[in-house]
């Protein structure tokens, strides 16, 4: 099964409609929508913490069911050296037959070094 965590938006606000709005028990909601049950307290408890009251407003806003940002190594490359990278990769056709070494080298002018997943983001291989 998934995470928690790697469910949508949209199956988090279904499981707090059902839980606080519909009235029906966790376990009731884990069978229907086919989740753990843990994940189904994870994501009440998640949005109660994020101040989901349905007494006060029974809306369900973004702000009760959405991730919060995950922590991690930021990326190296900003959003200008990927512009130019991609420019020289889809600029002529001897672009798109570059490699990643030669890449590599182009970037390394400027003191820059690509990310390969910046290449595989957009679909392009090394």
């Amino acid at each position: 099964m998934v995470k928690s965590s790697e469910y949508s938006i949209a199956q988090r606000s279904q499981v707090i409609t059902l839980v606080f709005l519909a009235n029906m028990k966790p376990p009731d909601v884990a069978n229907l929508l086919q989740m753990p049950k843990k994940s189904v307290y994870n994501i009440i408890n998640r949005a109660k913490s994020a101040g989901y009251d349905p007494a006060v407003k029974p809306l369900v806003d973004d702000c009760h069911i959405v991730d919060k940002p995950r922590s991690g190594r930021p990326k190296v490359v900003t959003p200008e050296i990927e512009c130019s990278i991609l420019a020289s990769l889809t600029k002529d056709r001897s672009g798109r037959e570059k490699s990643a070494e030669v890449l590599a080298f182009e970037a390394e002018k400027t003191r820059l070094r690509p990310e390969p997943s910046a290449l595989d983001s957009r679909g392009l291989e090394e």
